[in-house]
């Protein structure tokens, strides 16, 4: 959407534009975020004055739209992945405890207990101490007592 004149555009958006006029708005520009089917919002761009984008300038907010949408797109997948990745740590915790509970002869309430108090007195993340005794790096006699 492209609109040159936003005071012209009153009769469309009544409300937009007399807000638009108000904060000084003269022009908006919106361009879709989008990857193949999938929406990701829009970039919208404002000028002061009332007047078109020049081809140049079209071009670079078109190009700006894409690397937006990908840089959201990347985000949202990282985001996924660190999700994911905490999921597994976490399984890491529920299967370290079920280890010790084993080895020890304790219940799971207990073991998780013990590994809880083990990260704290570490500084060391639940995640982290679970995998090493996973591992074999912390043995269940640490935690024993």
């Amino acid at each position: 959407m492209l609109v040159d004149d936003l005071i012209a555009e009153r009769a469309r958006w009544p409300g937009f534009a007399a807000a638009g006029a108000e904060a000084g708005l003269g022009a908006v520009f919106v361009f879709p975020l989008h990857i193949g089917g999938i929406r990701l919002g829009a970039l919208d761009l404002y000028r002061r004055s009332p007047g078109g984008l020049s081809a140049g300038a079209l071009a670079d907010a078109v190009v700006l739209a894409d690397v937006a949408a990908l840089a959201l797109l990347e985000s949202e997948l990282s985001a996924d992945h660190e999700k994911l990745r905490m999921e597994v740590s976490y399984q890491d915790v529920h299967l370290a405890t079920g280890v010790l509970a084993a080895e020890l002869g304790i219940g799971l309430e207990e073991a998780l207990v013990r590994l809880r108090a083990h990260a704290f007195a570490e500084h060391r993340s639940l995640p982290v101490v679970s995998r090493d005794v996973l591992e074999g790096r912390v043995s269940a006699d640490r935690l024993a007592d």
